[in-house]
């Protein structure tokens, strides 16, 4: 009986230990989304202050 015990704790273990790395990579996935939009707006903001300035006319405001 106490070894099927120590292979229930075990496996339960094994199965807790699991569903850690599993909730780490989702949280890490999260974060990678995250800085992608973040690094895209970023880009966005460039380009669009660019385009402004090379529409803009000197002597127009």
């Amino acid at each position: 009986m106490k070894a099927v015990t120590f292979y229930l704790i075990m496996f339960c273990d094994f199965k807790f230990i699991l569903w850690i790395n599993c909730e780490a990579e989702l949280i890490r996935e999260e974060k990678q989304k995250k800085r992608r939009r973040a690094r895209r707006l970023g880009l966005f903001a460039i380009s669009c202050r660019m385009r402004r300035k090379c529409l803009t006319r000197p002597g127009r405001t």
